[in-house]
């Protein structure tokens, strides 16, 4: 496979990426260090009331937190931002009220992550709590299966692109060493041989 050819196939693969993190139900956000919105996914847009995911980028993420939740968010933010000791048993999975551009709240499941030190920017992945969960071991049950559901198609689509990655990878291994005889001491297809 030619230069072009191996970045011809990244490209691709990063577009595959991209749309995956960007059409799944599930909710993916990444705020910077200030809280200003970096990547936000078509889903999360939409139910928040954009047109298109390219509408939130660079708004304020606070912009979205009801006025009660504003410090508490801010500072789950910072743990998570700045790697506060311990900030995962705390900060890991919350959730919290977010308000649509009509006004209307919606409550979200977060599962928040660190980037990197150099960043201090937060990824997260959520879905929408529903309005009414029923109170029966049968609707909480079927709450949480849809998002295992979610979870094993992102799971799997991830798995098919990495595949993808793997292809390419292997297309640019060299071939001047495949189809000769193995020297004796790498042939261990005998244990005799292994043996002497």
């Amino acid at each position: 496979m030619s230069a072009l050819e191996l970045e011809k196939e990244v490209k691709e693969l990063r577009i595959t990426i991209f749309n995956m993190l960007n059409f799944t139900n599930m909710y993916c956000l990444v705020l910077n260090s200030q809280m200003v919105i970096k990547f936000i996914n078509q889903s999360l847009a939409l139910d928040l009331g954009y047109q298109s995911y390219k509408d939130a980028i660079g708004k304020c993420w606070l912009d979205h937190i009801v006025d009660e939740d504003h410090d508490l968010i801010k500072s789950v933010h910072a743990a998570i931002a700045y790697g506060v000791e311990n900030w995962e048993d705390k900060y890991r999975e919350i959730q919290n009220n977010v308000a649509r551009l009509d006004g209307n709240v919606i409550t979200i499941y977060w599962f928040n992550s660190h980037v990197n030190s150099e960043l201090n920017w937060t990824f997260s992945f959520g879905l929408q709590r529903p309005r009414v969960i029923a109170e029966n071991e049968t609707g909480i049950r079927d709450f949480y299966y849809d998002i295992i559901q979610k979870d094993r198609l992102m799971i799997n689509s991830l798995r098919d692109v990495m595949g993808l990655r793997d292809k390419i990878v292997d297309s640019c291994k060299p071939t001047f060493l495949e189809n000769r005889p193995l020297k004796h001491e790498e042939n261990f297809s005998t244990p005799k041989q292994i043996i002497k």
